[in-house]
C-alpha cells in the first residue's frame, strides 16, 4: 500500500481499485473527478490507479514518475531543515541575504546602484556561518511547498446534493453543508430556492406541505403539517461561494389511528332498526370500511346477517346496519363491537321499547249431553302479547257479573273465573242452549262463550233367541254341485229390547250383498239368512278346508245398539287339468343324443325341455308338482317346476348311454302330476345312440414321439452336423373294433423342405430335401418348424407331427466392384471453412454376396470413433448395403496439429453381417496451415475532465497472439477503423486526427506472448461535449503469421462529455427617481440577458426570480406597493441556442409621494440560466428607487371674531382654533411658526 499527502488542491483524473482519501478526519473512498484540498491523505492500494491534476499544472500518477515533489516522502529532510533554519533568521529579524560587514571597508559604487569591495587574500580565511546552505534550492523543489501561489487561486467549492427521508409528523433537521466543502473559504448558505422562489437564508418559508428554514450556517428545519406526507419541493441552495447543491425531502405516509365513535339507536317496537356506524367515525389516511362486528362473543364478517334472540342484525362493509326485530319483541340487543378496515373498533347499541299490543281474543263454544258438566277456560285460545290475561266480568241476559260470580239461569248454574276457567252445571234432565255468555278481560277486549245441551236417548239391547243362533256356516259346493257336503243357506233369530216405547225392532235389511261371498237378510223381529253366492269364483277359488269368516252387523231401530252375526264360508277342492300349451316350447316330448365323437358334435344333444300347462279354479292350485334333477335309471335326471317348465339331462358319461350304437333308441316316459293331485300327465324322451372317437397319442417305448430335427449340410456336403433324417412312432386306440390303426402316408411331399411316411402302426419317417434352395438358404442356427398332420383309420381323431429344420451358415464374398470404391482422402481445414481444398468428408461402396437368405449385408457400424494413442482422427460409418463414409474430427488437436501436407492413413476394417468374412478401407488424412489467434483487453474509456480545454488521454492494455502450430512466428499490426464518430454533430477535422494518431502496438515475428497497446492523445479540447455525448472510435489489431495465417481483435473506445456550466450577464438597471407628482408614477426600464455555454448543442433557458429583499431605508413597505414593485420585472428563454433575451421592468401607477428627499427603495432579482443537462448559472439585476422632498400642506380654523363689551374698559379678547398640517413624504417633520399681518383693520396673526 502507497501513502500521498497532497500539497497542493487539485482534481483526481483516475480513480480505478481501492483509494480513500482522509481529509480532516473524515474518510471515504476516492472516486474520479473528486476535489483534493492541501493535506489530503490517501492510501493507495497496490493494484489501484491514481492520478491527480494539480492547480499549477503538474500531475502525479502512480504507474509512473511525476514531474515534481508531491509527497512528503519525496522531499528531502535536509533541504526542509535548511528552510526552517532560514525561516527562523528571517523571523528574529535577520536578512538571510546579507553578506558580512567587509573588513575593507565601504565599497565602491557599482553599476545598478550596487557596490563593490575587492580584496586580496594574503591567508587562510573563516568565515561567519549560520547554520544553513544559502546555495539555491531547485525550482521544483519549491514549487510543492509555495504555499502563496496555492492561496493565490480560489479552488471552487465540492458541493454534495443531500436527501431526507422522515414519517408523516416527523421534523426533518440536519446540516446541507456537513458533506461539502471548500478548501479556501468557510462555506456558508447564502439563500435558497424553492418552487421558483428565492429566499435569504433564514427565512422561514410556507409551503404546502409544511413550513421550512435553511439558516446560513447550513442547518435547516423542515416542519410538515399535521397528517401531511408527500415529496417536498426540490430546494435548490446557493453558498456564499455561488455554488449550489440541491435538497430533496419526502415526508412517507403514517398510518393515523382512526376516530370512531360508539354510536346508539332507539326504536319503538316492530320498527327496523337503520343507520350508519361510520357516519360519525373519521381516518385521515384511509376510507373506513367495516370488516366485521362481535356479538354475544361470537365474530361474523360485514354483510352477514346474524339471527338473535330478539330478531337479526346485519352490518355492512360500508358501515350501514339493519336491526329486524321479531314480532312484538322488546328489549335491550346485545352490545355489538365493530372493527374498521384500519383495525380500530367502536360499539353498537340498540334499544327497542314496548309498544302495548291489542289483546288477541277468540270466541269459545262447548256441547255436551244433557245431565253433563260443561268446563273448561275462555282464556285459553287468547293471547296478549304485553300482558297476562284474566278476566275481568262477564254478561250473560244482560246482565253483567264480576268475574267469580255464580249466576242462576234458566237451564242451570254458570260460573267464570278471574284465571278463564268456567263450569256450568245443567238441570236434571235439561237440555237446550245457554244464552250467549260475553266476557271482558283485564285489557278491556272481550269475546262470547256458546254452550249446548244435547238431549240423550236410552238405548236398546241385541241378544241371541232362545234357541237359535248369531252364527252359522256354509260350504262350497266342492267337485260336484250334488256334493252331500254342500250347505249353501244358514240362518237364526235374534231378539231386542228397548224401554223406548216402539223401539223395540230391529232395522230391517233385505238380501243386501256381502261383497261376492253371499247374500244377507234380516227382518224387523230378527229373524235372519245368509244365502252363499257358490257361483262366484270368489267362492269357487277356495280350497281345500280354507275358511273365510264374515262378519255381518244388525242395528237396533233406534240405531242405539248392534249385534255382529258370524258367518264362516268353508272351501271344497275342485278338479285340475294338465294340457299342452300352443305356445312356442310347449310339449310333452323331447329327444336328446349320445355325444359321439366328440362333446362338441353338432349333432349331439344331452339336454331337452319343454313347457305344460294347467288349469285348475282353487286358488293357488294351478301349479304342478315340482321334481328337481330326479334320475332316470342311468339315462338322465328330470325337472319340472310349478309352471309346467321341465328338463330332462342325458347322463352321457354313464356306460348305459355310452354303449348305445350309432342310431340306436331307447325311449323314456316320464310322469308328472298336479299340485293337488287331482290330475297327471306323461312326458316321453327319446334317447339316440352315437359313434364314439379314435384316440391317437405318443407312446411310452423307445423311440417313441411326435417330434423331430433336421440340419442343412452347411459348408459343406461332409458336414458332421448335418441330419437329414429323423423319425419316431405314434400309437391309436379306438373302442370301435378294427379301427385302432393310421392312415398310412408314402413319400408325401413337405412342399420343398422334404419327404414324410408313415405305416398304419404310426412308425414314421421324415428326409430333409437338403440340396433345394430353400433348404441352403437358411442362416445360421435359423429354424423352420414344418407340422405334418396323421390320422386315425376312421377319419375320427388326428395328430400333428413337427419336424425342426435347423439353418447353418455358408460364407460371404465382399469386393469392391468399382476402382478407388474402398479408398478416400480428406483435409483438415485450417480453421478455414472457405478454403477450396478442404474435405472434411470421404465415402464409397462395397458389395457382398452371401446363399444364405437375409445375410448379404455388411455389419453396419455408425459414428465409430477412429483413434489412437495419438488422439482421435474421425468417425466412420458404413450401413448394411455397403455404403460407407469417413467424417475427419476436424477439430481435434491430433488434425490440427498436421503440419502442411502432412499424411496419415487410416485402416478401418468391415465385417460381412455373419462375420465370416472383413475388408479393409484406407482413409488418408492431409494436414493444413492453421491461422493464428489473438485478443486484446478493452480500453476504460474517458471522461471529459471538469477542465477539458487541455485535456490529455492516456489508456493502455494487452494485445494476446498465440498459434496452435507451434513453430509459427507472429506480426502484430494495427489500423484504425476510420470510425470516428460524435453522436453531438461532425468532430474538427483536426480533433478527429489527434484523436485517431493517439493509439499504437506492434509485435515482429514473435512467438506466441503478448505486447502492450497504448493510447495518449495530449492537449485535446473536449469542453465542447455536452453532458452524455459521446466520441467513439475503433482499431483493428491483426496478427499474421508466417504462413499468411491472419487473425484480428478490435480495440474501440469512448469518450464521454460532462456538463460545463452555462454563463450569463446582464446590463444593470438606471435606477428610478420619485416624479414630482409620484401618485400615480409609472416605473420602465429595460436591459439585455447574456448567455452561453462551451458544451456546443446545449440549449439553455433563462428564468428569474425575486430576491425577495425588497427595502425602504425609511421604514417598513405597504404590501401592496411590495408586490406591484417585485412584480414589475420580466426576463425569459426557453431552450435557445446561446445569445442574449431582453429584460423589461414596468410598474405601472405605483404612489412613491410618501418618498422623502434622499430615501431609497431597493430591490433585485436573480436571473438564472440552466442548461439541458441542469447547468445552472446566475447573475443579479439590481433596481433603486430615490425619492425627491413634497411642500408639506398647513390649514387653520377660522377665527369667530370678537363684540366689544358694554363695559369695555376691562374688557378681556380670548378665541381658539386649530392648526392642521401633513407632508407626503412620510418621514418628513414640520415646525410650525407665527408671523403678524398687518391690515388696515389692525393686526392679525398667521
Amino acid at each position: 500500500m502507497k501513502s500521498l499527502i497532497t500539497t497542493q488542491h487539485g482534481q483526481v483524473l483516475i480513480a480505478n481499485g481501492e483509494i480513500t482519501v482522509d481529509i480532516n478526519g473524515d474518510k471515504r473512498l476516492l472516486a474520479q473527478g473528486d476535489q483534493l484540498p492541501v493535506g489530503a491523505a490517501l492510501s493507495i492500494e497496490e493494484n489501484a490507479e491514481l492520478e491527480i491534476e494539480y492547480e499549477d499544472g503538474t500531475r502525479y500518477s502512480n504507474q509512473a514518475s511525476a514531474s515534481e515533489v508531491t509527497s512528503l516522502s519525496d522531499i528531502d529532510l535536509s533541504a526542509l531543515d535548511e528552510i526552517e533554519a532560514i525561516q527562523a533568521l528571517i523571523a528574529a529579524g535577520e536578512d538571510p541575504t546579507e553578506g558580512p560587514a567587509t573588513a575593507a571597508g565601504a565599497g565602491t559604487n557599482g553599476n545598478e546602484g550596487g557596490d563593490f569591495v575587492s580584496l586580496g587574500r594574503s591567508g587562510s580565511e573563516t568565515q561567519a556561518g549560520s547554520g544553513f546552505n544559502t546555495a539555491g534550492a531547485s525550482q521544483s523543489s519549491f514549487s510543492a511547498l509555495n504555499n502563496e501561489s496555492i492561496k493565490s487561486s480560489d479552488s471552487p467549492s465540492v458541493i454534495a446534493n443531500d436527501s431526507y427521508i422522515i414519517e408523516e409528523d416527523g421534523v426533518a433537521t440536519g446540516n446541507l453543508l456537513d458533506n461539502d466543502f471548500d478548501s479556501d473559504s468557510e462555506l456558508t448558505v447564502d439563500t435558497f430556492t424553492v418552487n421558483g422562489d428565492t429566499f435569504t437564508a433564514g427565512t422561514e418559508v410556507e409551503l404546502e406541505g409544511g413550513t421550512l428554514v435553511i439558516n446560513e450556517d447550513g442547518t435547516f428545519v423542515f416542519t410538515p403539517d399535521d397528517d401531511w406526507n408527500g415529496t417536498v419541493p426540490d430546494i435548490i441552495y446557493t453558498t456564499n461561494t455561488g455554488q449550489t447543491g440541491t435538497v430533496t425531502i419526502e415526508v412517507t405516509p403514517v398510518d393515523d389511528p382512526s376516530i370512531l365513535a360508539n354510536d346508539s339507536n332507539t326504536v319503538a317496537e316492530d320498527t327496523v332498526a337503520t343507520g350508519n356506524v361510520l357516519d360519525n367515525d373519521s381516518d385521515i389516511d384511509s376510507d373506513l370500511s367495516v370488516v366485521s362486528f362481535e356479538v354475544n362473543g361470537e365474530t361474523h364478517t360485514a354483510g352477514t346477517t346474524v339471527e338473535l334472540e330478539g330478531g337479526s342484525i346485519v352490518i355492512n362493509t360500508d358501515g350501514s346496519y339493519t336491526f329486524t326485530p321479531n314480532e312484538n319483541w322488546n328489549g335491550s340487543v346485545p352490545i355489538i363491537t365493530y372493527t374498521t378496515n384500519t383495525g380500530s373498533s367502536a360499539t353498537l347499541s340498540i334499544e327497542v321499547t314496548p309498544v302495548d299490543d291489542a289483546s288477541t281474543l277468540a270466541n269459545d263454544t262447548n256441547t255436551i249431553d244433557e245431565d253433563t258438566v260443561a268446563t273448561g277456560n275462555v282464556l285459553d285460545n287468547d293471547s296478549d302479547i304485553d300482558n297476562d290475561l284474566t278476566v275481568a266480568s262477564f254478561e250473560v241476559n244482560g246482565e253483567t257479573h264480576t268475574a267469580g260470580t255464580i249466576v242462576e239461569l234458566e237451564g242451570g248454574e254458570l260460573v267464570i273465573n278471574e284465571d278463564g276457567s268456567y263450569t256450568f252445571t245443567p238441570n236434571d234432565n235439561w237440555n237446550g242452549s245457554v244464552p250467549v255468555i260475553t266476557y271482558t278481560t283485564n285489557t278491556g277486549s272481550t269475546a262470547t262463550l256458546s254452550i249446548n245441551v244435547l238431549p240423550t236417548i236410552d238405548p236398546a239391547v241385541i241378544s241371541v233367541a232362545d234357541g237359535s243362533n248369531d252364527q252359522g256356516t256354509v260350504t262350497e259346493d266342492g267337485a260336484s254341485d250334488n256334493d252331500a257336503s254342500t250347505v249353501q243357506v244358514v240362518g237364526g233369530k235374534l231378539d231386542v229390547t228397548d224401554p223406548d216405547a216402539g223401539e223395540s225392532f230391529f232395522t230391517a235389511q233385505d238380501n243386501v250383498e256381502d261383497e261376492n261371498y253371499g247374500a244377507f237378510s234380516i227382518d224387523e223381529n230378527g229373524n235372519w239368512e245368509y244365502i252363499l253366492n257358490n257361483d262366484h269364483i270368489d267362492v269357487q277359488s277356495l280350497t281345500e278346508g280354507q275358511v273365510i269368516i264374515r262378519e255381518i252387523t244388525v242395528t237396533s231401530i233406534d240405531g242405539s245398539d248392534s249385534h255382529t252375526i258370524t258367518v264362516t264360508i268353508v272351501g271344497a277342492n275342485d278338479p285340475a287339468d294338465i294340457t299342452v300349451g300352443t305356445d312356442l316350447g310347449d310339449t310333452d316330448k323331447g329327444t336328446v343324443t349320445e355325444d359321439g365323437d366328440s362333446d362338441q358334435i353338432d349333432t349331439t344333444v344331452q339336454a331337452v325341455n319343454g313347457k305344460l300347462d294347467i288349469v285348475d279354479i282353487d286358488t293357488g292350485e294351478a301349479v304342478f308338482e315340482v321334481q328337481t334333477n330326479v334320475a332316470d335309471a342311468n339315462y338322465g335326471s328330470f325337472s319340472i317346476d310349478e309352471n309346467g317348465n321341465w328338463t330332462y339331462v342325458l347322463n352321457n358319461a354313464h356306460t348305459d348311454v355310452q354303449s348305445l350304437t350309432q342310431g340306436q333308441i331307447i325311449t323314456r316316459e316320464i310322469t308328472v302330476t298336479s299340485k293337488d293331485g287331482t290330475d297327471t300327465h306323461t312326458i316321453t324322451i327319446t334317447i339316440v345312440g352315437a359313434n364314439d372317437p379314435a384316440n391317437i397319442s405318443v407312446g411310452s417305448g423307445a423311440g417313441d414321439s411326435d417330434l423331430g430335427t433336421v440340419t442343412e449340410d452347411g459348408a459343406s456336403d461332409n458336414d458332421t452336423q448335418t441330419v437329414e433324417i429323423t423319425g419316431g412312432k405314434l400309437d391309436v386306440t379306438d373302442v370301435d373294433s378294427g379301427e385302432a390303426v393310421f392312415q398310412t402316408q408314402t413319400n408325401v411331399q413337405d412342399a420343398n423342405y422334404g419327404t414324410f411316411n408313415i405305416d398304419a402302426d404310426g412308425n414314421w419317417t421324415y428326409e430333409l430335401n437338403n440340396d433345394h434352395l430353400d433348404v441352403q438358404s437358411l442362416p445360421e442356427g435359423e429354424t423352420v418348424t414344418r407340422q405334418i398332420t396323421v390320422t386315425s383309420a376312421d377319419g375320427t381323431a388326428s395328430h400333428t407331427i413337427t419336424v425342426t429344420i435347423v439353418g447353418t451358415n455358408d460364407t460371404a464374398i465382399i469386393t469392391a466392384n468399382d476402382q478407388g470404391t474402398d479408398l478416400g482422402t480428406v483435409t483438415e481445414d485450417a480453421h478455414l471453412d472457405q478454403l477450396d481444398e478442404t474435405v472434411l468428408t470421404t465415402s464409397g461402396k462395397l458389395e457382398i454376396s452371401d446363399v444364405d437368405t437375409g445375410e448379404a449385408f455388411f455389419t453396419t457400424q455408425t459414428n465409430v470413433a477412429d483413434g489412437d494413442s495419438n488422439g482421435n482422427y474421425g468417425t466412420f460409418s458404413i450401413d448394411a448395403d455397403g455404403n460407407w463414409s469417413y467424417e475427419l474430427s476436424n477439430d481435434n488437436l491430433v488434425i490440427q496439429s498436421l503440419a502442411e501436407g502432412q499424411e496419415v492413413v487410416r485402416d478401418i476394417v468391415v465385417t460381412s453381417l455373419d462375420g465370416q468374412t472383413s475388408y479393409t478401407i484406407k482413409v488418408t488424412i492431409v494436414g493444413t496451415n492453421d491461422a493464428p489467434t489473438v485478443s486484446a483487453t478493452a480500453s476504460a474509456g474517458f471522461t471529459e475532465a471538469a477542465d477539458a480545454s487541455t485535456q490529455t488521454l492516456t489508456d493502455s492494455g494487452t494485445v494476446t497472439f498465440g498459434d496452435v502450430d507451434t513453430n509459427d512466428v507472429i506480426d502484430i499490426t494495427f489500423a484504425s477503423n476510420n470510425n470516428i464518430s460524435w453522436n453531438g454533430g461532425d468532430l474538427d477535422s483536426g480533433l478527429a486526427t489527434a484523436l485517431i494518431n493517439g493509439f499504437s502496438t506492434s509485435a515482429t515475428d514473435e512467438a506466441p506472448g503478448n505486447t502492450a497497446w497504448n493510447y495518449n492523445a495530449a492537449g485535446v479540447n473536449l469542453d465542447f461535449l455536452a453532458q452524455g455525448e459521446t466520441i467513439t472510435f475503433s482499431y483493428t489489431v491483426t496478427a499474421t503469421d508466417n504462413n499468411n495465417g491472419v487473425a484480428t481483435t478490435v480495440v474501440s473506445f469512448t469518450i464521454t462529455g460532462t456538463n460545463d456550466a452555462p454563463t450569463v450577464s446582464a446590463t444593470a438597471s438606471a435606477g428610478f427617481t420619485e416624479a414630482a407628482d409620484a401618485s400615480t408614477q409609472t416605473l420602465t426600464d429595460s436591459g439585455t440577458v447574456t448567455f452561453g455555454d462551451v458544451d456546443t448543442n446545449d440549449i439553455i433557458d433563462i428564468t428569474f426570480a425575486s430576491n425577495n429583499n425588497i427595502s425602504w431605508n425609511g421604514g417598513d413597505l405597504d404590501s401592496g406597493l411590495t408586490t406591484a414593485l417585485i412584480n414589475g420585472f420580466s426576463t425569459s428563454a426557453t431552450d435557445e441556442a446561446p445569445g442574449n433575451t431582453a429584460w423589461n421592468y414596468n410598474a405601472a401607477g405605483v404612489n412613491l409621494d410618501f418618498l422623502a428627499q434622499g430615501e431609497t427603495i431597493t430591490f433585485s432579482y436573480t436571473v438564472t440560466a440552466t442548461d439541458n443537462n441542469n447547468g445552472v448559472a446566475t447573475t443579479v439585476v439590481s433596481f433603486t428607487i430615490t425619492g425627491t422632498n413634497d411642500a408639506p400642506t398647513v390649514s387653520a380654523t377660522a377665527s369667530a371674531g370678537f363684540t366689544e363689551a358694554a363695559d369695555a374698559s376691562t374688557q378681556t379678547l380670548t378665541d381658539s382654533g386649530t392648526v392642521t398640517f401633513g407632508d407626503v413624504d412620510t418621514n418628513d417633520i414640520i415646525d410650525i411658526t407665527l408671523r403678524p399681518i398687518t391690515t388696515s383693520a389692525g393686526m392679525a396673526a398667521t
